[in-house]
């Protein structure tokens, strides 16, 4: 794992990631009317509800003999794919649920609990009495699709502003220093960062920064003329206005600050010229 542009790491999937991302999830079910983030708890709720009822009623079909062997083998197989991709995802280092660019990764546990959290408002429609007599055999459905429509009406609002989305501070900063890098108009340059993948997609030499500022082989390459310029992205406290750890440079090489933005409230970048 000693790649300088994508460094890997040995604990990619393990227990402790497994506890740490199911016990976030599961935080979820404590506050059921919060929409603001990108999973409903009222849908979870419905969904592990109707799960429970699922298995109760498999078990008891099969405990009578009334379950044929089609349905049977088609439940253990939804039950291993299902149990095989939760173990696989929560196990995940990120796999958290709660943050936003790892958040599309539990879409399959979002999109099967909906199915499952239908399937159960149909059966409550079909049993409440005063929709079965208004309704007679249909009470089911429309239960369901109120219900649906009402959870969609609720969460609309947030999901058109964007509000979780808008925590993605690596989307900003990376679209921000895409810009300025651009209107250089000169791909010859080597830039140090903390993600270099974000800028060798974009045609740019990039090194992790942590590495870089250890070795001075850049700066050597650098009057060789292999590059025109030295560009270091760096992560400034606002209030002492000095690098964050891991984004120190040489303190006997001279910059030249270049663009400064802001991006959290207490954390602003630095995209500073190494001076020739």
């Amino acid at each position: 794992a000693g790649d300088t542009e994508q460094p890997l790491s040995p604990s990619m999937f393990g227990k402790g990631h497994f506890a740490a991302n199911v016990r976030t999830y599961a935080g979820i079910l404590r506050h059921p009317l919060d929409i603001t983030g990108p999973h409903s708890p009222l849908l979870m709720i419905l969904g592990l509800a109707g799960c429970v009822l699922l298995v109760a009623r498999l078990v008891r079909g099969w405990r009578a003999g009334v379950l044929e062997r089609p349905r049977l083998q088609l439940a253990w197989f939804v039950a291993a794919l299902v149990s095989a991709e939760f173990v696989l995802t929560f196990a995940y280092s990120a796999g958290q649920t709660l943050q936003p660019a790892s958040a599309r990764l539990f879409i399959w546990l979002d999109t099967f609990l909906a199915f499952v959290a239908a399937w159960m408002l149909t059966l409550v429609g079909e049993r409440l009495g005063i929709l079965r007599d208004v309704l007679r055999e249909r009470s089911g459905p429309v239960l369901t699709v109120l219900a649906c429509a009402a959870m969609f009406v609720l969460h609309l609002p947030v999901a058109q502003e964007a509000r979780f989305i808008n925590a993605l501070i690596l989307t900003r900063q990376a679209a921000q220093t895409w810009r300025f890098f651009e209107q250089l108009g000169d791909r010859r340059i080597l830039i140090l960062t903390d993600r270099p993948g974000l800028y060798t997609i974009m045609d740019y030499g990039a090194l992790d920064i942590s590495v870089a500022t250890t070795n001075r082989q850049c700066l050597y390459e650098l009057s060789r003329h292999l590059y025109r310029d030295v560009y270091l992205i760096q992560e400034m406290d606002l209030e002492t206005k000095k690098p964050k750890s891991g984004f120190d440079a040489w303190s006997d090489v001279k910059l030249e600050s270049v663009l400064e933005f802001q991006n959290t409230e207490s954390v602003y970048v630095r995209v500073a010229r190494v001076i020739q």
